[in-house]
């Protein structure tokens, strides 16, 4: 299988929609492997037509980061996190994906918007073939929805979730209890890191 990187590409992704598209296309539809390791800097909305040709031309595709990426910004105009529903919508399409990274990604969670970053949460927690999830130090996840995902896939090997829930995002651990019975659902989980956060505190 072929396999490409774009770890150091030289263009945003989020810059011109269209010679994203082309470049993408230009990919072998065999491609394991995609790194747009902060290749979004700014512009959330851009995922959308990114992941929907993602999930429709690399149906091989086996592990993607999108680490460093700005992938919970609202769209300016509508206040909706279209990154989130692009992620939501797109990830669990990706059938042969066991590998995601989305470490130090970044966003803002408000009230209006939190039922999207729970369906977030939950989508990326039942995805059926991961083995290699890393969200550390992502702090726009919901703990328990990302629990309540876990306990319907059972192929997780390795985890990282180290400061997912620190400082302002304290408050999405509420119900955490679920984040580690989910986890017990993964019999093959040889891997488990929640370093720096609030494990213990009441809302657990």
């Amino acid at each position: 299988n072929a396999t490409s990187f774009l770890s150091k590409s030289p263009f945003y992704l989020d810059k011109d929609p269209i010679y994203t598209a082309y470049y993408l296309n230009s990919l072998p539809k065999t491609t394991t492997n995609l790194n747009f390791e902060g290749l979004i800097q700014n512009n959330a909305t851009a995922l959308e037509p990114i992941m929907q040709q993602v999930a429709n031309r690399f149906v091989d595709l086996e592990e993607l980061d999108l680490s460093e990426d700005a992938i919970g910004n609202s769209d300016s105009e509508t206040n909706t996190p279209k990154g989130i529903q692009a992620l939501t919508t797109y990830l669990p399409q990706l059938k042969n994906l066991k590998s995601l990274k989305m470490n130090n990604c970044y966003g803002f969670i408000m009230p209006e918007t939190e039922t999207y970053f729970k369906n977030f949460s939950y989508a990326v927690g039942q995805l059926a073939n991961i083995s290699i999830l890393d969200l550390s130090g992502t702090n726009l996840f919901y703990a328990k929805d990302l629990g309540n995902g876990f306990k319907e896939s059972h192929n997780l090997t390795s985890v990282k979730l180290d400061r997912c829930w620190i400082g302002p995002s304290v408050s999405q651990w509420e119900g955490g209890v679920e984040l580690f019975e989910g986890l017990t659902s993964h019999s093959n989980l040889t891997h488990l890191s929640a370093s720096l956060n609030p494990i213990g505190i009441n809302s657990l």
